[in-house]
């Protein structure tokens, strides 16, 4: 297996939780500025 493709693989799931997280918090109305505290 190639160790950089898997770090790759991490960086996207890392990226699409944090954006799913906002989208959740803007449905909610909560701030979505503590993500990035």
């Amino acid at each position: 297996a190639q160790p950089g493709l898997q770090d790759n693989k991490f960086k996207v799931l890392s990226v699409a939780s944090l954006i799913g997280e906002a989208i959740v918090r803007i449905h909610e109305e909560r701030s979505v500025s503590e993500l990035f505290d």
